[in-house]
């Protein structure tokens, strides 16, 4: 009949829609518990909502999945907890953190079983919102709220658990929502793994204690941000999914005012097909990072992180928070301080003020603005200021030279040595730049034995001015010396004849720089087309030095991306991060100056222990923004 809610204990109905609310909880949970006692299994009421999140809008962008670590690779790491204390700067997801726990094993039977008289705080929303899957917390003791000024969407039931599970399930009322304190008994099964790398964080004190959440699947935890760290552990039941944004988003998410009963909540409504018409900046520009944690699975996030929940599987979602402050006892380097500000506006300009970076090494080359051309800029290789460089190249050619076997004719293997970067501009900065070199040849030779004499015999020279020689090795296998225009392009099209004819100064051989077309001095991608490989091909060796060469390829794509077609040309990092910001029509500023950061004073400095999650997500967010826009929540 309309109005009953079938209890699935027997063939027939229980009408209860005009009892009052407390009996219908005694009832429904005495019910619970006596179906637990038959070993029957407690399943949601056929009134029961969709068991799926609603749709979200397609307005809605991922950026990438969260940085994530095994637990046995974390745990191993040594400094894990000094890494949180200091280097947790986004969400970090532990696979496995949990999986010792005792919690592993609850199921809701069991549950009710045990815990059926346990007194628990249930959110119970006050009208069927999105279906009944929608969850806001309002704070109940708010003036405006007891005085019934403000029509809140839930409100706070402390009720016995097994009453908890049946409005949870739908068996009677709009549903519920468990968010309550977790026992003694219960926090009792959830102790060992990364729960107790928390207790050992320095700083780190516990701010609200291990709580329990228990929802129906597809139910929704609205927009809000949490102001302290927080955990959340994913038990036996279910998965979570959250959608978490940096806290420069929270201007974006229309967050109510502080003295709001709602206060912490954003009004922004991610499954809204108006999402792009009430919240349009959010729409265009607020990038989520996605994670999607299992049984077992601990996610990490810090302060002023917005985020959306869903709850997902076959029936229930059961998870354990946990928050804590960071309060006195860590050390602070300039690195985790810049870290804290990482989302400002003037995230770049702080890395130059702290002296963390610096900008004044490289340089940008204009460009015509008819051809695009580049004019040659190689007048400091001169300049006296310049002298001990210039004789470290020439002095580096001429061992290569030697190293190099040549013909006993006059074809020679060497077509041409030519220095390149800051020493052919004039504007090296001792202890800082390399000697940049171009080999033109022939026919290949062992390039190794090459590189590795120069750094027996050559650099302990000149090691005082110069931190490393940098050797690319370009082939030609035909004859040049005779080419010209066209030709002698279609000749050199495998080698880089815009740095050739644009900055660099010759050594020895054919002076390619003066003899190239003028053409040949306009720029073109160099890093795009081979940058999704670049990135997995780092990935997969994994080590710091890859992170490092991967986020310089990186930078640079960015920078060819967004920038090249627009304005000057440069190849020095921190111009390469200036243009792409300020060109990028999407949001790569932290991700930049972050991956300039963690290049110029390595990854371990910049992420601690937490380097090789932190560093992974990095790169693959960084290439997800640069070769196309982020995929669409529903995709």
């Amino acid at each position: 009949p309309k109005g009953c809610v079938e209890t699935r204990a027997g063939s027939r109905a229980m009408s209860l829609d005009a009892v009052p609310v407390a009996l219908a909880d005694r009832v429904y949970g005495a019910l619970a518990r006596v179906r637990v006692a038959c070993n029957a299994p407690l399943r949601p009421s056929a009134r029961a909502p969709e068991r799926a999140p609603p749709m979200l809008s397609d307005k809605v962008r991922i950026a990438c999945a969260c940085a994530e670590m095994e637990y046995e690779d974390f745990i191993a790491r040594e400094g894990v907890a000094r890494a949180l204390g200091e280097h947790l700067c986004e969400p970090l997801i532990i696979r496995g953190g949990a999986a010792m726990w005792g919690a592993r094993g609850w199921t809701l039977e069991g549950m009710v079983r045990e815990f059926g008289e346990w007194r628990c705080a249930t959110r119970v929303n006050a009208s069927s919102t999105r279906a009944g899957r929608q969850f806001t917390y309002v704070e109940s003791a708010h003036a405006d709220v007891v005085r019934g000024v403000f029509d809140a969407p839930s409100t706070t039931e402390v009720i016995p658990f097994a009453a908890a599970v049946a409005r949870v399930l739908r068996w009677h009322g709009n549903g519920g929502y468990v968010q309550s304190d977790a026992s003694e008994e219960m926090s009792a099964m959830c102790r060992g793994g990364v729960s107790e790398v928390f207790a050992s964080v320095p700083g780190w004190r516990e701010s609200q204690n291990q709580r329990l959440w228990l929802a129906l699947s597809g139910s929704v935890s609205t927009m809000h941000f949490d102001a302290s760290i927080s955990t959340l552990t994913q038990v036996s039941k279910g998965s979570k999914r959250m959608l978490l944004y940096p806290p420069d988003a929270l201007r974006l998410v229309g967050l109510w005012p502080n003295s709001h009963p709602l206060r912490r909540r954003g009004k922004v409504d991610l499954a809204s097909d108006d999402l792009e018409r009430d919240f349009p900046e959010f729409a265009e520009s607020a990038m989520a990072f996605e994670a999607i944690i299992h049984s077992g699975d601990v996610l990490i996030f810090p302060p002023r992180w917005a985020h959306y929940t869903e709850s997902l599987g076959d029936d229930v979602s059961m998870s354990i928070t946990q928050r804590f402050r960071q309060g006195s006892g860590t050390s602070s380097t300039a690195c985790v301080q810049w870290l804290k500000y990482r989302h400002s506006p003037m995230a770049l300009s702080r890395l130059v003020s702290s002296g963390l970076v610096r900008n004044d090494v490289g340089m940008k080359l204009l460009r015509d603005a008819v051809t695009g051309e580049i004019e040659q800029d190689v007048d400091g290789w001169g300049d006296p200021a310049n002298a001990a460089f210039r004789q470290a190249a020439i002095d580096c050619a001429d061992e290569i030279m030697r190293l190099i076997p040549q013909s006993d004719t006059a074809d020679d293997n060497i077509i041409g040595i030519y220095v390149r970067g800051s020493i052919a501009h004039g504007r090296a900065v001792a202890g800082v730049s390399d000697v940049d070199l171009i080999v033109l040849a022939k026919r290949p030779f062992d390039e190794d034995a090459v590189r590795e004499a120069l750094r027996q015999y050559w650099l302990p020279k000149w090691n005082k001015v110069i931190t490393k020689a940098d050797v690319r090795y370009e082939y030609v296998d035909c004859e040049v010396t005779t080419l010209k225009g066209d030709d002698l392009l279609t000749a050199l099209s495998n080698c880089d004849v815009f740095v050739l004819a644009t900055q660099s100064v010759t050594l020895s051989g054919l002076d390619l720089p003066n003899i190239l077309p003028s053409r040949a001095r306009i720029p073109k991608e160099r890093v795009l087309q081979t940058l999704s490989s670049d990135v997995e091909e780092a990935l997969l060796f994994g080590s710091q030095r890859a992170y490092a060469w991967c986020l310089k390829r990186l930078i640079r794509a960015a920078y060819e991306k967004f920038a090249l077609p627009y304005t000057a040309y440069t190849r020095d990092l921190y111009f390469c991060v200036e243009l792409a910001i300020e060109y990028a029509n999407v949001d790569v500023r932290s991700d930049l100056a972050t991956a300039l950061l963690a290049i110029v004073q390595g990854p371990d400095s910049v992420w601690g222990a937490l380097w090789p999650a932190y560093g992974a997500a990095m790169c693959r967010r960084l290439e997800i923004k640069i070769n196309g826009a982020a995929r669409r929540s529903c995709a």
